[in-house]
């Protein structure tokens, strides 16, 4: 992955020529971003990134290294090393976003530390009510800022650009708890919710393999559907889904073609258990061989089956609830994935491929069929 553009009040393409060695040309950072922007953006890149990071975290790492950034000089100066004791809230696939508080980030005071946030970015931006604007200044982020950050996201998303938005909250002294981590047992801290400055945008392009087209034409042929779920947003979910031949043009806006998880999962009404006839697994207490998993709403779910392609936005458990209503109907299935969020789906799946950090996760189902 690359980062192809990033909207820092303003849209920047950024130039992805690569060296005789296929290595991405060095850049020079201040003539493309304000002190500001970059100062910005470094820190939170290499701040808040995981000790073990996939590809995304990847694309924005390879900017900082194309502008001559030392990751661990800066991870060392904000107490975010592997060695230091960090205060981090890491990214899972209904949080949609990874956060960390650092020290040493202004010298404007005694306390002096910023908590980080990185994440989806049209679920970050509504936490922000601040923004740099293209000359670096913190701005209020108006109602005007908001549809045109808006409109940057979705013309992003049409080019098939996963869409990751920067943010910062500077911090005082036990706001929401001596660690900011209040209310301790939600999943998403009451501090990152608000009072956020959007630095900037990132469109990060997943290069497609040139196989992928002809891969998934030759299942279709063959009789197996071929559906994509994915944690990206719908719009640009849709775009991926284009190029890679699993959906049409003309599919794009048919009826349900396309949806997100959470919005499918709702739809469904969950699982049951057809033991108990308790929802699955937060109210049936029957021992795992007892339990048997079925749509609650099977009805509704055969009428998405033959054309749902696409789910966006997806969690584990809308994953879990697609496999295991295409098992309820007979179908034989076959998951890949690239992470532990896949792992209840490819484990309840006729046949599960674990890819590693290269893979991607796609549905395949088809009478009689294992891919």
């Amino acid at each position: 992955m690359k980062v192809a553009w990033v909207w820092t009040g303003k849209d920047i393409e950024m130039n992805l020529d690569q060296d005789e060695n296929k290595e991405m040309k060095p850049i020079k950072p201040l003539e493309i971003f304000t002190q500001t922007h970059w100062d910005h953006i470094t820190t939170s890149i290499a701040c808040n990134i995981p000790e073990e990071f996939g590809a995304t975290d990847k694309g924005m790492v390879d900017l900082l290294k194309r502008g001559g950034v030392k990751i661990e000089d800066l991870q060392k100066k904000h107490k975010v090393s592997i060695q230091d004791e960090k205060i981090r809230f890491p990214f899972s696939s209904s949080r949609k976003r990874m956060s960390t508080v650092i020290q040493n980030a202004h010298g404007k005071d005694a306390y002096d530390r910023r908590l980080l946030v990185k994440g989806a970015s049209e679920i970050i931006a509504k936490s922000c009510d601040y923004y740099l604007d293209a000359d670096g200044q913190q701005c209020n982020f108006t109602d005007t800022v908001r549809t045109q950050v808006d409109t940057v996201i979705n013309n992003y998303a049409k080019k098939a650009l996963r869409t990751i938005a920067l943010a910062y909250r500077d911090l005082e002294p036990g706001l929401h708890g001596e660690k900011h981590d209040e209310p301790r047992d939600a999943e998403i801290k009451t501090i990152e919710t608000k009072g956020l400055t959007l630095i900037c945008i990132l469109g990060i392009y997943d290069v497609i393999r040139t196989e992928v087209p002809g891969a998934v034409e030759t299942c279709q042929r063959a009789g197996v559907m071929v559906r994509m779920i994915t944690g990206d947003n719908i719009v640009t979910a849709k775009a991926i889904a284009e190029k890679c031949k699993i959906i049409s043009a003309h599919e794009m806006e048919e009826d349900k073609v396309c949806i997100q998880g959470p919005e499918f999962y709702e739809l469904m009404g969950g699982l049951i258990c057809t033991n108990c006839k308790k929802s699955c697994p937060t109210e049936c207490e029957c021992e795992t061989h007892e339990r048997k998993e079925r749509v609650r709403n099977m009805d509704l779910f055969r009428q998405y089956m033959p054309k749902l392609k696409v789910m966006a936005r997806s969690r584990p458990e809308d994953k879990y609830l697609l496999v295991t209503g295409l098992m309820n109907n007979k179908e034989v299935v076959a998951v890949t994935g690239d992470g532990t969020n896949d792992a209840p789906a490819l484990s309840k799946a006729d046949v599960g491929f674990g890819m590693g950090m290269t893979g991607t996760a796609v549905c395949l189902a088809a009478a009689d069929i294992i891919i």
